[in-house]
């Protein structure tokens, strides 16, 4: 058999092994997405229990743990169905903050607030509160800080959670100034 032979073989061997292949494929109607059903949120009007507070705060500290491993994991000394105050939050909240502080590649400027507003009543850990502002990582006129109640609500400790974990993830990370400029030192 001649090249030209083998050429003109292996050309029809190639198209009857596409045609093969191609008829055994399925041929499936394209799907239609789902529907998106928002799950509805049930929240009560009782504050946060320090049993719950510790559940999400260990879940926290486990995070961090996993992201940064030089970041020791420790346990939150709350416990009970009794609500958490707000300064128990402060405590736990400056806890989580000084031991993922050695990861921070810089310090950001100081966040100006009004000390007025301020409503703790215990003056450790309004000055620990003061501080976690400062660096940014409470919000300066949010519930925690300046509420009238001495507890959360759901939503205000999620808000308050929410609001230090994506402070301590800017935190440590060095910010490109191609990017983030106004994180720059």
């Amino acid at each position: 058999m001649s090249m030209a032979g083998k050429k003109i073989q292996g050309t029809v061997c190639a198209l009857i092994l596409v045609v093969c292949v191609a008829g055994a494929q399925e041929v499936r109607p394209p799907q239609k997405a789902k529907p998106y059903v928002p799950r509805k949120i049930v929240l009560s009007p009782e504050p946060v229990t320090k049993d719950e507070a510790k559940k999400v705060i260990d879940q926290v500290d486990s995070a961090l743990v996993a992201v940064m491993p030089a970041v020791k994991k420790s346990e939150s000394p709350l416990a009970g169905s009794q609500p958490v105050t707000r300064a128990e939050v402060v405590s736990e909240f400056n806890r989580i903050f000084e031991a993922a502080k050695p990861e921070f590649k810089f310090t950001p400027r100081r966040v100006s607030y009004d000390a007025s507003l301020l409503t703790l009543k215990d003056a450790g850990a309004k000055s620990r509160l003061q501080s976690l502002i400062a660096w940014g990582c409470v919000d300066q006129v949010g519930p925690l800080a300046t509420s009238s109640k001495d507890t959360l609500g759901v939503l205000e400790f999620g808000d308050a959670v929410g609001f230090l974990l994506a402070r301590v993830a800017q935190l440590s990370h060095m910010p490109d100034p191609k990017f983030t400029p106004s994180l720059e030192p």
